[in-house]
C-alpha cells in the first residue's frame, strides 16, 4: 500500500507552526520552543481577541484581589502580632511595678514593724531561758517603763560608748566566780547576761542553782545575797540569764544605770554554786555597740 503523506500535517510532530524542517541542523529553538511562539503565546493569554485570552482579562482584577486580601490579611496578623507583643511587654512592665512596690511596701512595713517597742510599754527585770526562776531578790514578775530605759540607754551612749566586756568564770570549791573589772575609767551599763551550762554527761534536770551577785551604780553597790536568783535546769542544761540593776524606792522597784570600773569594791561579780565543776560560767557586760544594746535602742526609737 502507499504511504500516507504526512509533510502536510507537521502537528503531528510537535510542531504547530510548521518549522521542523530544520531538525537536521540541531537548533534548539526546535527543542525548547522559539522565541516566536513565547511572544505569540503571551499575546494569546492576554488577548481579549481569544478566548484564552478574554478569561484572563475577566478573572484578572478578582484574582488580583485575591492576592491583595492576602496580602492584607498578612500584614493584619504582623500588625497584630506586635500590638499584642506591645500589650505583654506593657502588662509586665506594670506587673513587675506592683511587685517592686509591694516590695518596698513589704519592706517598710517589716521594718516598722519588726522588734518595736512602745515607750509606754513594760519591760520584765528579768529574762531567763534554759531554766526555771524559783526565787528572786525583787518580785520576779517586777516591770519597769520601757521609757526608762531609753533614758539610760541614751546616757550609756552619749557618756561611755564601748563594745562589751566578757567575763570567764573561774572554779573553786564549789562556786564559780566570774568578775568584770573594767577599767580605771568608769563606764556605764544598763543590762548583764549570764551564761550557765553542764556538760550533759554530768548536768541533771532538776539541779538547783544560787546566784548572789555585786552590781555597782551610779545609786551605790546593789548587793545581792541573803535572798539570791535561784534558777533550776530544765533540759538542755544551757542557761542565758539577762538582767537589769534596780533600785528600790518605797519598796518598787525602779531601773538603774550601772556604773563600775577597776576600783576594788567597784567591780562587777557574779558567783554561781549548785552545779559541778564540769561546767562553764561567763558574764557578759554589752556596751553601747554591743548587738543587743543596738538592737533595743533600735526598738526604742520613735
Amino acid at each position: 500500500m502507499p504511504l500516507a503523506d504526512v509533510t502536510n500535517a507537521p502537528y503531528l510532530f510537535g510542531d504547530p507552526f510548521g518549522d521542523v524542517d530544520d531538525d537536521e541542523d540541531g537548533d534548539p529553538s526546535d527543542i525548547y520552543g522559539d522565541v516566536d511562539t513565547l511572544s505569540q503565546f503571551q499575546l494569546v493569554a492576554g488577548d481579549p481577541r481569544t478566548k484564552f485570552g478574554r478569561f484572563v482579562s475577566k478573572y484578572r482584577a478578582p484574582l488580583a484581589g485575591v492576592a491583595g486580601l492576602g496580602v492584607g490579611l498578612g500584614a493584619s496578623a504582623l500588625i497584630n502580632k506586635a500590638q499584642k507583643a506591645r500589650e505583654r511587654k506593657s502588662m509586665q512592665a506594670k506587673l513587675n511595678s506592683y511587685r517592686n512596690s509591694q516590695s518596698l511596701r513589704s519592706t517598710k512595713l517589716l521594718k516598722n514593724a519588726q522588734g518595736r517597742i512602745n515607750l509606754r510599754d513594760t519591760m520584765p527585770f528579768f529574762q531567763l531561758s534554759g531554766a526555771k526562776l524559783t526565787s528572786a531578790p525583787i518580785d520576779p514578775l517586777s516591770t519597769f517603763a520601757a521609757d526608762m530605759f531609753k533614758n539610760i540607754l541614751d546616757r550609756q551612749a552619749m557618756d561611755t560608748p564601748f563594745l562589751q566586756e566578757l567575763a570567764i568564770g573561774t572554779y573553786l570549791a564549789g562556786t564559780w566566780t566570774a568578775v568584770a573589772p573594767g577599767l580605771a575609767t568608769s563606764r556605764y551599763y544598763s543590762a548583764l547576761v549570764l551564761q550557765i551550762g553542764t556538760n550533759i554527761l554530768n548536768a541533771a534536770p532538776g539541779t538547783v542553782m544560787n546566784i548572789t551577785a555585786s552590781l555597782p551604780t551610779i545609786d551605790g553597790v546593789l548587793t545581792v545575797s541573803t535572798t539570791p536568783f535561784t534558777l533550776t535546769y530544765e533540759k538542755g542544761f544551757d542557761v542565758r540569764f539577762l538582767f537589769f540593776p534596780w533600785r528600790l524606792i518605797a519598796n518598787k522597784a525602779f531601773p538603774t544605770l550601772g556604773l563600775y570600773n577597776n576600783t576594788p569594791g567597784q567591780e562587777i561579780t557574779i558567783t554561781v554554786t549548785g552545779i559541778p565543776a564540769a561546767s562553764a560560767v561567763s558574764l557578759i557586760v554589752p556596751g553601747t555597740l554591743h548587738p543587743w544594746t543596738v538592737a533595743m535602742r533600735n526598738a526604742l526609737l520613735p
